[in-house]
């Protein structure tokens, strides 16, 4: 039997959740470095004595954000390493234009981030480390599966990816009528694999009858 939360337990998970929906916000206009505590807790609505109760630090406000954005993103991978990563990073990619303010704050983040000092830096170290693994082995699997290998190293495919990525959701922050994420992203994965197709029907690439 599943229970609910009630009482002073759910009003602080309440107010957690609130604080760090202001973070996200504030973060996201004006990046980590310049933004306070004080103008979080505003945007809150909640005393700073409030927020450093629930949040001693900026950097504790900052790890919960990058932490609930790695908690959305982990939805939508299924569990297996070849074609169907693929899948789930381009509806991750899909969920980032409903987030467009996690999507901001993430190409702050990665700008800033290359400061070692940073605190978002380890995380985003992890972050590429770890996209680089799931995309070379998707790769591996879609170069052993088509007729027409592309003569290109999986992991240069990898880092290709998400270059390519990161470049275009950066420009549908700045035109979004004009830039199309997702299509472009199948673009390049039909034109570096030709046989392999995206299938909007179930949402999985599945080699192409001949």
């Amino acid at each position: 039997m599943t229970t609910t939360r009630r009482g002073p337990y759910a009003k602080t998970a309440g107010v957690r959740r609130r604080i760090v929906d202001a973070a996200l916000s504030a973060f996201a206009e004006t990046g980590y470095r310049s933004t306070t505590m004080k103008e979080i807790a505003q945007r809150a609505e909640i005393s700073e004595r409030g927020l450093v109760h629930h949040f001693p630090t900026k950097e504790d406000l900052l790890l919960e954000v990058l932490a609930l954005y790695e908690e959305e993103s982990a939805q939508y991978m299924p569990p297996d390493a070849e074609h169907g990563q693929i899948d789930g990073l381009l509806a991750v990619a899909r969920h980032n234009l409903e987030r467009s303010e996690m999507l901001e704050l993430q190409n702050l983040l990665a700008a800033e981030g290359t400061s070692r000092a940073h605190p978002a830096h380890d995380r985003f170290v992890r972050r590429y480390h770890g996209l680089r693994i799931v995309l070379t082995q998707a790769f591996e699997s879609m170069e052993a599966d088509s007729a027409s290998p592309s003569g290109v190293a999986p992991e240069r495919l990898a880092a290709m990816y998400i270059g390519l990525l990161d470049g275009l959701q950066t420009q549908w922050l700045y035109d979004r009528e004009a830039v199309d994420v997702e299509g472009s992203l199948k673009d390049f994965l039909t034109m570096v694999y030709p046989g392999v197709a995206f299938t909007p029907a179930n949402s999985h690439l599945a080699e192409t009858a001949p």
